[in-house]
């Protein structure tokens, strides 16, 4: 609240004292808003208000205007939704063809989830914690069903709730000098602040995967210094940018709930499990993430247009340079103090930081931009556009070598592993013509080629070629018809799929995956866009998109993509006092990837055991989604130029399916031997938003503001219905998890009203 007030306080301060200083020529004008909201529902689910608040409460809008033609002096104060969590408050000023200023203060929410639950305490901080109580309650299990018995009592007796949220607030200021006329000067500033805490997941291996709070301290500072230079036909500008971005939590620690001393095993990956009909629960006392580093990003840049060319043509030139640094300290191998590695020629404590081969990354990224473009006009029927960019990434940062690593905390893998930094390079050219031709039509020609060069993937050199058409059609005043087709051929060349593993013979990739940005792919994409206006008060609008990808020479990955999208929109002047609205569209995706599930030197095994295209242990998914989303609307004037009324209703539905298939085998030929099951919901949702509002002018200057707000939104998929804070699997044994129901998205049905009066002045 107080960091509300000084902002409030400070910006109005900063408009007020031109305003002071030439108080005798002053001139004020305004419009202040005071209003409430009250409402229920919202708490049901944070998708609800998840980047609002619509809390009840009071909440005021705000905006003051001065002006002195005489001294050009000039300011301006405005405010939405003032004490409320979404509130953004901007102050701007100046003096004309002088000088100028801009200070902004924003909050915006990031709501994940009201109402789940944790076992874990801590929750904010780098350290989550679970009663040693708990812990030990736990590993006493005697049996499967035991365990559920007890993981259930824990959730019951131990867990509390939680709201999972972050809130950022940005503070933006704005310096601009332009009395040097035609050079102008500007600097530009910004500070972000995100806090709060979401929902992640931590892991001791396959089957022991909690849910844990992962603390959200960020800080990023942002500076850009500007100059430029405007005259006839040129334009030229300089910056310099500079960012920081810093991270006070570095990493978060989490109890095991299953164990309280740090154990070793080369299965414990595994657990929990029963072995014997004994529990088997080894591996670490506490698991160990690292969180997003601290960096420092900075770098200038160069944009010149220049005009005074024959043929109506126009060059555009830009170049910037970057660099980025980060040199956050690694984490250990592992956070289990009983796993001991090896380098070839000791051992070691493989949980002590001071023992891996460097303990920061030093990490160095060098960017580089140039391009240029050229606009010309030679005659009126013939319009051209080429462009060039080419981009450099360049990682400098020295690769890495450790002797090995640690498998899910569990066990040491005796492996020289080394890092492979990844850096690219990508051109693009356009050629871009257009020809008018008679009766209202342009006929334009495309082609543009991408060539993208990368070190340490799998795709050394990589080459697109895309052709296209489009033609603009008026026929008479009524109908205009845009259309567009365009065709891309992508060649790889030559697939390494071991180099991003330093070149091992056999690495644990299946040697027929193509990752679909690195695949050969054939794509068409289409566009129609009709217009029609039968009269000067109804315009009716229709769209046509459509997009195939075929990926024909991947055995496995992505192989194909297909999507389409029909809308239309019609809008309606009645009379005078009545104008009504309408739109409608409809997408159709469509996806197909297949893979193959085995482990090295088992079932499967694509080097040594089951070497061909066809396997029972493949697997294929076929996805499918569609969208329907209608929109209508009304604006009327119920007496003249004193009642007025808007009515807004939409209406969003989408369901989505996998279906997976699999040939099946024996036990000893498949590593899948069984039909697997399909997901006939998946992030099916369906959203209604009405929005009636009554706006009432009691004065010239008065006017009071009556709305309604409702909003029903239903969500259903195998989370929200299959999943349960303790899932188990077909015979009743735990599935090796302890959730607490922050992932799954919540239905909710939210009704608010407001009222607002707004005076102006």
């Amino acid at each position: 609240m107080k960091a509300k007030l000084i902002c409030k306080v400070g910006l109005g301060l900063l408009v007020g004292i031109p305003a002071l200083l030439h108080a005798e020529e002053k001139k004020l004008s305004g419009e202040v808003g005071i209003g409430a909201i009250v409402g229920q529902g919202r708490r049901d689910s944070a998708k609800s208000e998840e980047y609002r608040d619509l809390s009840n409460g009071p909440g005021g809008d705000l905006k003051l205007k001065y002006s002195d033609k005489e001294s050009g002096y000039y300011s301006t104060l405005t405010g939405e939704n003032i004490d409320r969590e979404d509130m953004n408050v901007s102050a701007t000023g100046g003096r004309y063809g002088e000088f100028k200023y801009k200070l902004t203060y924003d909050q915006t929410p990031h709501r994940f989830a009201y109402g789940a639950s944790s076992i874990y305490t801590g929750g904010g901080s780098e350290t989550l914690s679970v009663p040693e109580a708990v812990r030990t309650d736990l590993s006493n299990a005697t049996s499967e069903a035991d365990l559920v018995n007890r993981l259930n009592n824990t959730i019951a007796d131990h867990s509390h709730d939680l709201d999972f949220e972050v809130m950022r607030s940005t503070w933006t200021g704005m310096a601009q000098y332009e009395a040097l006329k035609p050079y102008r000067f500007k600097v530009d500033i910004s500070n972000e602040n995100r806090d709060g805490e979401k929902p992640s997941m931590g892991s001791f291996g396959f089957g022991n995967v909690v849910e844990i709070i992962e603390p959200v301290n960020y800080r990023t500072s942002q500076l850009r210094l500007t100059g430029d230079y405007s005259g006839k036909g040129t334009f030229v500008s300089a910056n310099y940018y500079a960012s920081i971005f810093e991270n006070s939590s570095g990493s978060l620690t989490y109890d095991n709930p299953f164990r309280l001393s740090d154990s070793t095993a080369s299965d414990a990956y595994t657990n929990p499990r029963f072995v014997n009909g004994g529990f088997s629960n080894n591996g670490p006392e506490q698991g160990l993430v690292s969180l997003a580093p601290s960096n420092f990003f900075h770098g200038p840049s160069v944009n010149a247009s220049f005009s005074d060319f024959p043929w109506k043509t126009r060059v555009n030139l830009s170049s910037s340079l970057g660099w980025m640094m980060q040199d956050e300290d690694f984490s250990a191998y592992t956070s289990n103090s009983a796993i001991q590695g090896a380098d070839g020629l000791s051992t070691f404590s493989a949980s002590d930081r001071s023992n891996l081969p460097v303990t920061s990354a030093d990490a160095s990224v060098a960017t580089s931009l140039y391009s240029v473009g050229v606009i010309s006009h030679p005659t009126q029927w013939l319009d051209t556009s080429v462009k060039y960019r080419y981009y450099d990434y360049n990682n400098n940062t020295d690769p890495i070598t450790f002797p090995g690593y640690v498998l899910f905390d569990s066990s040491w893998v005796a492996d020289p592993i080394t890092s492979q930094p990844t850096s690219y390079t990508k051109q693009n050219g356009t050629i871009d013509v257009g020809f008018r031709m008679p009766e209202d039509t342009r006929l334009g020609l495309l082609y543009k080629y991408i060539n993208t060069h990368r070190e340490n993937r799998e795709v050394a050199n990589q080459n697109e070629n895309i052709v296209g058409v489009s033609i603009d059609r008026r026929f008479s005043d009524l109908v205009n018809v845009n259309a567009s087709h365009q065709k891309s051929y992508r060649d790889v060349g030559n697939y390494d799929f071991t180099k991003p593993y330093g070149n091992e013979a056999f690495p644990n990739q299946l040697p027929l995956l193509r990752k679909y940005y690195e695949a050969s792919r054939e794509m068409d994409s289409e566009n129609v866009l009709v217009t029609v206006t039968p009269t000067e008060d109804l315009d009716i609008t229709g769209g046509f998109v459509y997009s195939n990808s075929n990926f024909d020479e991947s055995v496995y990955g992505l192989l194909d993509d297909r999507s389409y999208q029909l809308s239309a929109d019609v809008s309606y002047t009645v009379t005078k006092s009545l104008s009504l609205n309408s739109s409608y569209s409809y997408e159709h995706h469509n996806g197909n990837q297949a893979a193959r599930q085995w482990t090295a030197g088992g079932i499967g095994d694509p080097y040594f055991v089951d070497t061909g295209y066809s396997s029972n242990s493949n697997w294929t998914a076929e996805t499918e989604d569609v969208i329907h989303t209608i929109g209508a609307g009304a604006t009327a004037t119920l007496i003249a130029s004193t009642l007025f009324v808007d009515l807004n209703y939409t209406y969003a539905m989408a369901q989505g399916n996998i279906a997976f298939a699999s040939p099946l085998g024996r036990a000893d030929t498949d590593s899948n031997p069984f039909v697997p099951g399909s997901f006939g919901q998946v992030d099916n949702s369906a959203v209604h938003r009405l929005n009636p509002a009554l706006r009432y002018k009691i004065t010239k200057d008065a006017t009071l503001s009556l709305g309604y707000l409702w909003e029903r939104a239903s969500f259903s998929d195998f989370a929200t219905n299959e999943l349960t804070a303790i899932p188990t699997n077909a015979s009743g044994a735990s599935n090796g998890a302890i959730l607490g129901g922050a992932y799954p998205i919540k239905d909710y049905d939210v009704s608010v009203g407001y009222l607002s009066l707004r005076y102006k002045f």
